[in-house]
């Protein structure tokens, strides 16, 4: 008579171990979504900086914070919008 497997006798073994402490239902809750909302805010310029090698920047202010990008262009634009993700 032909003998079993070690391996199918090893995963017979562990899966009647391991069937006690494996729950026989799992239950998922969804609860509400947070819409993701976008919103844009005006950034008005306040002023141009140049550094040691010539490069211009833009400094703007965005409410509360400041913003300071490279140049695009060849000059800065008065005001640009920003968008704030919450």
């Amino acid at each position: 008579m032909k003998q079993p497997s070690k391996l199918l006798v090893g995963v017979t073994t562990a899966a009647a171990l391991a069937a006690p402490f494996v729950p026989k239902t799992v239950n998922i809750t969804i609860g509400d979504v947070t819409p993701i909302v976008a919103e844009a805010k005006s950034c008005a310029l306040i002023s141009t900086i140049i550094d040691d090698r010539g490069r211009r920047f833009c400094e703007y202010r965005c409410g509360t914070q400041l913003r300071i990008m490279p140049e695009s262009a060849g000059a800065c634009e008065k005001s640009i919008n920003e968008k704030l993700i919450k």
